[in-house]
């Protein structure tokens, strides 16, 4: 009899058992999800991580896809954990929708470039990173096409990591020889730097030490399913990746360069003068004009970032001889009138066409026109400075006025000339050609009309010249 309800118990128990193991793994099938959170908020439950899972590696790729990048990580964090919920699940459409929306950061893997332990460029590749310091001194040595970098170096203590970083710290290879030497001269070694890396250059920049991003702190990019099924999975940096990501660019490369370097250059052309006497002093003519010649120098240079601290000429060829610029220089005397006492001179010849007569200058003998045909050298009547040299368009139009050397309160005045040669401030001396004879101004012909002035006052010629109206002079 007891053997019997032993045998019922036992009987009983295992009926139970197979009973709750029923109804747990119903539960479990029911009731059992994850909980999906993004930066720690929650944007639903699901029984299922595949539509979240293709929606998130989908957004990678896209992100990847617009930025030319082939590893896209999410710096977003994202929690995936089981749970078990009794009140239904979230659509998927809604998980993917809210997942969309909340990934909104995005790292990758690639090189960061070190000076002094500071991170100053976060680049795709190695290779980017090589290429952003060959630009750097390319830049700054500025390096034409038919130079060479003999030597080169950098005065900091320079190295590459392997890190994953946000995708904004992302930066053109031109940017490091920007801050150096500006946009434009960085933009023009990126069009041509290719054809301009020597070996000591691509030789320099490849021992720059690199350093491998450690296991510990590398972040699967590939994640499955499964793994963001897991509990606790995440996407979020690491504290020596922050720390990368939040320092600052603020150390500048300090670059040595060695180059040759090849130039054209103008040679300067000399300025010859040589007497002519058949022109009137003070009278130039270019007998034959200068042209640079060209030479070639080849120097070899040393820069400390972009200035150059020693150039060295190694040699320099004459490829196309200057020609020299002659100019003639008249040394002919004026043969105009001299006044009585010998001092000065009437500024030109010709006959006097009014003298003494009328009203106004000519009235009582403070001016004379002198005329003769359009063109005529009117010549400075003593040596000084011309005090001015315009057309005034008043009446005595082109006009020059030269205050005497000698006596300071003298002034020489010719007027209505058809083109100024002296200018004003211009030394010119006795007999030098100061303008041409026209009919400029309050005139009826070419003539050239003279007055002498002191403190400014008209002074009367028969003072100083014989002087009568029809007379040539």
């Amino acid at each position: 009899m007891t053997e019997t309800k032993h045998r019922n118990r036992r009987l009983a128990l295992i009926i139970a058992g197979v009973v709750g193991a029923l109804v747990l793994a119903v539960c479990s099938t029911l009731f059992r999800g994850y909980d999906i959170k993004i930066d720690n908020q929650t944007i639903g439950y699901t029984q299922n991580t595949r539509a979240f899972s293709n929606a998130i590696n989908a957004q990678k790729e896209t992100v990847g896809a617009d930025r030319n990048l082939d590893n896209i990580i999410i710096a977003n964090k994202i929690t995936v954990k089981p749970v078990l919920r009794f009140n239904g699940w979230t659509a998927d459409d809604k998980i993917v929708s809210e997942s969309l929306s909340k990934v909104t950061d995005y790292d990758t893997a690639g090189a960061v470039l070190y000076a002094d332990n500071k991170p100053i460029g976060f680049y795709k590749s190695q290779d980017e990173a090589g290429d952003a310091l060959t630009k750097l001194v390319l830049a700054t040595a500025n390096v034409q096409s038919n130079d060479l970098v003999v030597d080169c170096g950098f005065d900091n203590e320079l190295k590459m990591k392997d890190e994953t970083f946000n995708i904004k710290k992302l930066t053109p290879s031109t940017n490091l020889a920007s801050s150096i030497v500006g946009v434009a001269q960085a933009n023009q070694t990126k069009e041509e730097s290719t054809s301009k890396i020597s070996e000591k250059l691509t030789e320099t920049v490849s021992k720059i030490p690199v350093e491998q991003e450690s296991a510990v702190n590398k972040r699967d990019t590939a994640k499955t399913e499964q793994a963001l099924a897991a509990t606790g999975a995440t996407d979020q940096p690491t504290a020596e990746q922050k720390n990368a990501d939040e320092s600052s660019d603020d150390t500048s490369v300090n670059v040595t360069t060695v180059k040759t370097e090849s130039k054209v250059e103008d040679v300067p052309y000399s300025l010859i003068t040589q007497e002519d006497a058949n022109a009137f002093k003070g009278s130039q003519n270019v007998a034959q004009k200068g042209e640079p010649g060209q030479a070639v120098r080849n120097e070899i240079k040393v820069y400390k970032g972009d200035k150059v601290v020693q150039a060295t000429t190694m040699s320099y060829t004459v490829t196309k001889a200057p020609v020299n610029e002659i100019v003639s220089v008249g040394t002919k005397a004026a043969n105009t009138k001299t006044s009585k006492d010998g001092k000065f001179l009437l500024p030109c010849n010709g006959y006097i066409s009014s003298y003494a007569r009328g009203s106004g200058a000519h009235g009582n003998g403070t001016a004379v026109d002198i005329a003769n045909n359009h063109g005529t050298p009117i010549y400075a009547s003593v040596s000084g400075t011309v005090t001015k040299s315009a057309d005034e368009n008043d009446g005595y139009g082109n006009c020059i006025i030269i205050k005497s050397d000698e006596d300071s309160s003298m002034t020489f005045l010719c007027a209505h000339m058809s083109s100024l040669i002296a200018k004003q401030g211009d030394h010119v001396d006795q007999g030098q050609v100061i303008g041409l004879m026209g009919s400029t101004g309050d005139s009826t012909g070419d003539h050239c009309h003279f007055e002498i002035q002191i403190n400014n006052v008209r002074q009367l010629l028969t003072n100083y010249f014989d002087l009568s109206e029809g007379m040539t002079v």
